[in-house]
């Protein structure tokens, strides 16, 4: 059961460090494939995107956890976003793409689900920070 909790306090510090998180990860899932497997590139894609979800979720001053949380966690950003399309439509594929690899040892493998979790990432990247600039300009400035 996911709960959605209202938090009274926002911290820049943690916001600030999730927001470089998410760079450092989509950096991480471009890593040549020679020296990094398509598995830990593809959990990193995954994690620019979760990291930008928290981000988010900081910012709003909102805790969500339980069972569900990485679902609803996501479809909340991409409602705060505004993220439509293929964005917000991969969610639910790069969700089951995740628990696949991560809880039933389904390798990831194919270089183009690789390919389309880093434009995932990237795209969503490119939101938080347009959403940060006009919500949150403070989290950018270091």
């Amino acid at each position: 059961m996911v709960t959605v909790r209202q938090l009274r306090t926002f911290s820049i510090g943690k916001a600030r460090n999730l927001w470089i998180g998410a760079a450092v990860a989509l950096k991480d899932a471009k890593a040549p494939a020679q020296y990094v497997s398509a598995g830990r590139r593809f959990d990193a894609a995954y994690d620019a995107g979760m990291s930008c979800a928290l981000l988010i979720a900081e910012c709003e001053k909102v805790e969500i956890s339980g069972q569900g949380h990485h679902a609803e966690s996501l479809k909340q950003m991409a409602d705060f976003l505004g993220l439509k399309g293929q964005t917000a439509d991969a969610i639910p594929a790069m969700i089951q793409a995740r628990n696949a690899s991560r809880y039933d040892a389904t390798p990831i493998a194919n270089e183009a689900v690789l390919a389309d979790a880093i434009k995932w990432a990237e795209r969503i990247i490119a939101e938080t920070e347009g959403w940060l600039q006009k919500n949150h300009p403070n989290v950018l400035k270091k």
